[in-house]
C-alpha cells in the first residue's frame, strides 16, 4: 500500500509540474486565459457612461443581454 501511495504522489507532482508549464507556455505565446468576455471594451464603456447617467443596472443586462452581475462587475472595474 506504501508503494501505490508513493507512486500516487509522484504522479500527482508530475501533474502539476506539466499544468504549470503549460499555462506558462500559453502566457510566452500571448494568449489571454479564462473565458471570452461577453462585451466588447466598447459596449463596456457605454455601459458605464450609461450608468453615470443614471440607466438601472437590468434595463442594461436587458439591453446588452447579459446577467445583472456582468453590469455590476462592469460598474466596479475602472480602466
Amino acid at each position: 500500500m506504501t508503494v501505490l501511495t508513493s507512486v500516487s504522489e509522484m504522479e500527482r507532482s508530475l501533474l502539476v509540474e506539466r499544468t504549470k508549464l503549460g499555462l506558462l507556455r500559453v502566457i510566452s505565446e500571448g494568449r489571454k486565459l479564462g473565458r471570452k468576455s461577453k462585451t466588447t471594451d466598447e459596449q463596456k464603456d457605454l455601459i458605464r457612461k450609461s450608468l453615470f447617467d443614471g440607466e438601472s443596472v437590468s434595463s442594461l443586462s436587458r439591453e446588452y443581454g447579459v446577467s445583472r452581475s456582468t453590469i455590476i462587475g462592469i460598474r466596479k472595474s475602472v480602466v
